[in-house]
Formats: C-alpha cells, structure tokens, sequence
C-alpha cells in the first residue's frame, strides 16, 4: 500500500482533494491510502515515527518544503500545482503521486 499524506495550512482544503483522490482511487482499484493534515499535525505525524510514501503540499504551504524535507525519510516530497489543487482534480493528484513515484526510482 502506498501511503499519501496532503498538507494544507488548515487541513479543510486537502480533505477534499482528500475525498476526490479516494473516489479515484476506489474507481481505479489502487492500493494507495490518503490522509490530509493541517501542517502542524504533519510534522507531529512525522516526529510520533508514522511513514509516508508520498507528501504532497498544497500551494500554500510549500513555502515550507525545505521543512518538511528534513523530516520526511526516504518519503517522496512533492507540491501540489496550484490549476490541479484549486479545482480538486483528485485523478491528477494521483497521477502526480505515480509520477513522483516514478521519478524517485
């Protein structure tokens, strides 16, 4: 299973992307799993020890990518296009997973 975790400043616009990606994902039969998270509650998740494949930041936030790089392990970081985040495109979200993925192998 591929473990995804998005981050917003509040968390309320990745529960969305959230539920679009999830619709997607049960619709293409992946084993991927997606949890959204407020910032602050990321880097908490990340020092409690829990493991991510995937972070993906929404616009907002990647001001703090050099943050969560420095925490996130061998996870694949990535920031979420702002065209793809404003309208909650969650297959697009997915295919940047797979791609980002990719890119790290």
């Amino acid at each position: 299973m591929i473990k995804i975790l998005l981050t917003c400043s509040a968390g309320m616009s990745t529960s969305r992307l959230e539920a679009n990606m999830n619709q997607y994902i049960k619709e293409a039969n992946l084993d991927y799993e997606v949890k959204a998270l407020a910032a602050l509650a990321a880097k908490q998740s990340f020092a409690k020890g829990e493991k991510w494949d995937v972070v993906l930041l929404g616009p907002q936030v990647s001001y703090m990518k050099d943050d969560f790089t420095n925490i996130i392990g061998n996870a694949v970081l990535n920031i979420i296009p702002a065209a793809i985040y404003a309208m909650v495109q969650g297959k697009e979200t997915i295919e940047l997973v797979m791609s980002s993925l990719e890119n790290k192998n």
